[in-house]
C-alpha cells in the first residue's frame, strides 16, 4: 500500500548517502562530519540546523545533499560544490523536476533486464559541466577571488541523453576535452531504493516535481531566460536540415521552457553576438 514519504531525520539521510557511496564502517564519522559542513555553508537551501534539536530533511533537501556529494566525488571541494549549487538552482531543479516526473511514469525505476528499451525505462535526465577541479590554478578563473565566473558554476546544463548525445562532441571538440555527467533519474532512484521504501517511492517523487513546479512559478521566467542564454552561448542548436524556427521548437521541447522565452533568448543572443563582430572589426 502506497504512503507518505516523511522528512528524513539526519541519520536517515546518512545511512542512505554512505549505503549509495560503500562508505567503511570506520569511515562514517568522517563522512558525517562531510554532510555537516555543507550545513555550515548554508547548503541545502533554507535548511535550518539548530544545535540540540533534531532537524529534518524536505525530500528536495535530501536530493541537493545527494547531488552535492555526487560532486565531492568528481573532485569539487565543499565550498565550491555549495557555490555551484547554489548558483545553478535552476538547472538543477529542472533536472530533479524532470526526473521525478519520469520516474512517477516508471516507478518501479530502472529495468536492467530491459535497459535499453525505452518503453520499459524512464528516461536519463542529466546534469553536465565541466568539473573545472584545478580552478584555483587556472587563470581567470579563482572561485575564491571571482565566485561569478567560476567555471564549474558557468558550464552547468541540463538536458535528456538526447541533448547530451547531439552536444557532447561538440563541447569536448571545441572547447575543453572534458565533461561530467550526473544520471539525476538514477540519482533520484537510488536514494529510494532499498525495500522499507517499496510504500513511499511514489510520494517521494510527487514531493520532487510538486515543489521543482512551486519553486520555479515563485520566480518567474528570468531565470530560465539566464540558463537558455548561456545554452546557447556554449551549444551550437538545429541541424543542417533544420529551419530556424524549427531548431528553436525543438530546443524548447528539450529543455521544457516555454517557446516564447527560448525565442527572446535567441534575438538576445544574436543582438549579442553582431555586436561582438562590431567590436571586432572596429
Amino acid at each position: 500500500m502506497a504512503k507518505k514519504w516523511e522528512n528524513w531525520t539526519f541519520g536517515e539521510l546518512d545511512a542512505t548517502l554512505s549505503n549509495i557511496h560503500e562508505i567503511a564502517d570506520n569511515k562514517r564519522t568522517a563522512f558525517q562530519s562531510r554532510l555537516k559542513n555543507f550545513h555550515r555553508l548554508r547548503f541545502p537551501l533554507y535548511f535550518k540546523s539548530e544545535k540540540g534539536r533534531t532537524s529534518f530533511y524536505t525530500a528536495e533537501q535530501v536530493v541537493q545533499m545527494a547531488l552535492a556529494i555526487e560532486l565531492t566525488q568528481l573532485g569539487l571541494p565543499p565550498e565550491r560544490t555549495a557555490l555551484v549549487l547554489t548558483l545553478n538552482w535552476f538547472p538543477a531543479m529542472m533536472a530533479m523536476r524532470l526526473a521525478a516526473q519520469e520516474l512517477q511514469k516508471h516507478p518501479g525505476g530502472f529495468d536492467y533486464d530491459k535497459l535499453y528499451a525505452r518503453e520499459d525505462n524512464p528516461d536519463s535526465i542529466f546534469l553536465f559541466f565541466d568539473p573545472a577541479a584545478l580552478s584555483t590554478l587556472m587563470l581567470g578563473d579563482n572561485p575564491a577571488h571571482s565566485p561569478d565566473i567560476d567555471i564549474t558554476a558557468r558550464s552547468f546544463f541540463y538536458g535528456s541523453a538526447k541533448v547530451v548525445a547531439e552536444n557532447i562532441v561538440g563541447w569536448t571538440a571545441v572547447d575543453k576535452a572534458r565533461i561530467s555527467l550526473i544520471n539525476m533519474t538514477k540519482l533520484i532512484d537510488d536514494l529510494v531504493s532499498e525495500p522499507r521504501h517499496r510504500n513511499t517511492r511514489a510520494s517521494f517523487f510527487a514531493q520532487i516535481a510538486d515543489w521543482s513546479d512551486a519553486y520555479e512559478a515563485e520566480r518567474g521566467d528570468w531565470c530560465a531566460e539566464e540558463h537558455v542564454f548561456d545554452f546557447l552561448e556554449c551549444f551550437k542548436i538545429g541541424s543542417p536540415d533544420q529551419t530556424e524556427d524549427e531548431a528553436l521548437a525543438e530546443l524548447a521541447r528539450n529543455l521544457h521552457i516555454k517557446l516564447e522565452i527560448v525565442r527572446r533568448c535567441w534575438t538576445s543572443y544574436l543582438e549579442s553576438e553582431e555586436r561582438r563582430a562590431n567590436v571586432r572589426s572596429s
